[in-house]
């Protein structure tokens, strides 16, 4: 082990590499499923065919990303101080500061406790229009309540659950700039450099 607890033992390195990797290879799947769903559809053209969409595909998607990069935050800012240095020692291994997309509170809360959040959005009676799953434009105001559970609105790149909206650009550009960093820290043995976290005062 090493002599400093507070940093990341050498051979464990390869432990927080395969665990994230676990996290970003599903966000990288779900990727692949939105580029194939999307293919094809661009430009003044596309809210003319957002009903050839398979919506539930594209929300699974977007929901599986920002579940994963939720996962990856927790391993750059975790909830518990105990655990605190770590965060500090893998953030300064991979270059990444404090106004990172992914340190989002709203990203972290989202994998948690969810059963929860959705008992706290349904205890109230939900009056208007209700939609389970809805990609297109956002709708404008008809002065008629509306809900939506997931909802992807195509000109703002911007997915709702419940009552939080994710920008999907900045999380997704993030989960691929990590990636290839895990990927390339895998490939030359599974280390990535050292960093000494700040002692406890």
């Amino acid at each position: 082990m090493t002599d400093n607890p507070r940093e990341i033992w050498p051979p464990a390195k390869i432990f927080y590499i395969h665990s994230m990797l676990f996290a970003t290879n599903s966000a990288m799947q779900s990727f692949d499923v939105l580029n194939a769903e999307f293919e094809g559809v661009e430009g003044d053209v596309i809210f003319e065919q957002v009903g050839a969409l398979n919506f539930s595909k594209i929300l699974d998607g977007l929901q599986n990303v920002v579940l994963q990069a939720g996962v990856i935050s927790k391993y750059f800012w975790p909830i518990r101080s105990s655990h605190h240095w770590r965060g500090h020692a893998l953030r300064e291994a991979f270059g990444i500061s404090d106004d990172h997309p992914l340190k989002s509170r709203s990203l972290r809360d989202a994998i948690e406790h969810f059963d929860e959040r959705l008992d706290r959005y349904l205890e109230h009676e939900v009056i208007g229009v209700v939609l389970p799953e809805y990609v297109g434009p956002r709708p404008q105001d008809s002065g008629v309540s509306g809900h939506f559970f997931r909802a992807y609105f195509i000109e703002e790149g911007v997915f709702r659950l419940l009552n939080e909206e994710y920008k999907i650009a900045p999380i997704a550009d993030a989960l691929l700039a990590i990636h290839s960093q895990l990927l390339d820290f895998d490939a030359k043995g599974g280390t990535f450099p050292g960093v000494k976290a700040p002692q406890p005062k």
